[in-house]
């Protein structure tokens, strides 16, 4: 396993660590904007759009933490906008696969 700076791997694998990223990143969103539920799905492609473009800029910049900070914000609206898709009940969680 891939060790981050500061820790070691049989404390907390990498995917550990990302997904605690995400899963604060979520409650930093829901924090600032309220739950985002039954946006227009035009607004989503909006939302990502702009996070893609921020993850653009840090890459031509060479940004690196600041990369990390678009990708994870990034991954937590993808985060978002499935919730809003179960939530809404346009996608029914009860035929997501389980384990996967």
């Amino acid at each position: 396993m891939t060790c981050l700076t500061g820790l070691r791997d049989d404390l907390m694998t990498t995917q550990e660590v990302i997904l605690t990223w995400l899963t604060d990143e979520r409650k930093r969103q829901d924090d600032k904007w309220g739950a985002q539920r039954h946006l227009d799905d035009n607004l989503w492609t909006t939302i990502l759009g702009e996070e893609y473009g921020e993850i653009c800029r840090a890459i031509l910049e060479k940004d690196w933490e600041n990369l990390k900070e678009e990708l994870v914000q990034t991954a937590a609206v993808c985060v978002a906008a499935l919730e809003d898709l179960i939530q809404s009940g346009r996608l029914d969680e009860a035929r997501l696969p389980v384990g996967s």
